[in-house]
């Protein structure tokens, strides 16, 4: 049985919250990448593209861990927005540095499946992960 791949897209690299969550999901997944993305202040929509879309095909991730600073929220559900809609049918849960509920909430309305905010404990996120690996 093919183990259950998932994929840490890290739009906030300095704060190494790919790092926190490789920790807890390691023992339990495979884990690919982080793909990180510098400068999110500038992102452009066209970035994901055609080598977006073979990377993640060659990746082939089940399940996508999508990290961000709390500066960078509205920047970050703009990148969510425009990578769901090249892997519609991948569940992500968006890994948010500490920030209010109705924040974190934005991203359920962007395409998440669901979010935690750090930090990250193993009995917080875990249970999310099998949940939605379960329903896909």
């Amino acid at each position: 049985m093919k183990p259950d791949r998932v994929l840490l897209v890290d739009l906030s690299p300095s704060l190494n919250l790919s790092d926190a969550l490789r920790r807890v999901l390691n023992p339990y997944f495979n884990i690919v990448g982080p793909i990180e993305v510098q400068q999110l202040e500038r992102f452009d929509p066209s970035f994901i593209d055609a080598d977006f879309d073979n990377t993640f095909q060659r990746l082939d991730p089940t399940l996508i861990f999508l990290t961000c600073s709390r500066d960078l929220l509205e920047k970050s559900r703009d990148f969510l927005t425009a990578m769901k809609r090249r892997a519609e049918d991948v569940p992500v849960i968006a890994a948010i540095e500490s920030c209010a509920p109705d924040q974190a909430f934005g991203f359920l309305k962007h395409g998440a499946s669901d979010f935690i905010t750090s930090p990250f404990h193993p009995t917080d996120v875990l249970p999310r992960a099998w949940n939605l690996l379960s329903q896909h």
